[in-house]
C-alpha cells in the first residue's frame, strides 16, 4: 500500500510540475476572475452602456419615425460636439462627420421605405456610410444613429 500512495505521490508531484498543469492553472483562474468581473457588470449594467444609447432607447417607444429621425440626427450632431470639446476628435473630423450626418439625414428623410427595393437601396447606402467613416478613421457611431 505504501508502494502505491509513493507512486501516486510521485505522479502528482510531475503533474504539478509540468507546464499542461500550469497552463490549466492559469487558465482556471481567469476563468475566476472573470467571472466575477461579468457578474459585477451585469448588476449594474448602467457602468456598462453610454448614456445617448439609453436615452435612445427610451425616447424610441410611441414616435413617429420622422420626429425620430429627427431627434437621432440632433442626438448624433450633440455627440460630435461633446467630442470635440473632449478633444476625441479633430475639429476637420468633426466638420466632416457633421457634412456626413446632414448627408445621411436628408437622404433618410426622403427614402421610401415602403417598397422592398427601397429597403435594399437604403442598406446599400448604409453601408457605404459605414465604409466612409472607416476610410475617414471615424468611429461609426454617429453615424448608426441615422436609420
Amino acid at each position: 500500500m505504501k508502494q502505491f500512495l509513493r507512486r501516486i505521490a510521485r505522479g502528482m508531484k510531475k503533474i504539478v510540475k509540468s507546464k499542461a498543469f500550469l497552463l490549466f492553472a492559469v487558465f482556471a483562474v481567469g476563468v475566476v476572475v472573470g467571472g466575477f468581473l461579468g457578474a459585477k457588470f451585469y448588476d449594474n449594467p448602467s457602468k456598462t452602456t453610454t448614456p445617448w444609447v439609453n436615452s435612445q432607447a427610451t425616447s424610441q417607444a410611441g414616435k413617429d419615425p420622422e420626429d425620430q429621425l429627427e431627434d437621432n440626427y440632433k442626438q448624433a450632431q450633440e455627440l460630435v460636439k461633446k467630442d470635440l470639446e473632449r478633444k476625441a476628435i479633430t475639429q476637420e473630423q468633426a466638420d466632416k462627420i457633421n457634412a456626413k450626418l446632414t448627408e445621411a439625414y436628408e437622404y433618410a428623410k426622403n427614402v421610401d421605405q415602403t417598397s422592398q427595393q427601397a429597403k435594399e437601396e437604403f442598406n446599400d447606402k448604409k453601408r457605404e456610410w459605414r465604409q466612409w467613416a472607416r476610410d475617414n478613421d471615424v468611429s461609426t457611431r454617429y453615424i448608426i444613429l441615422i436609420r
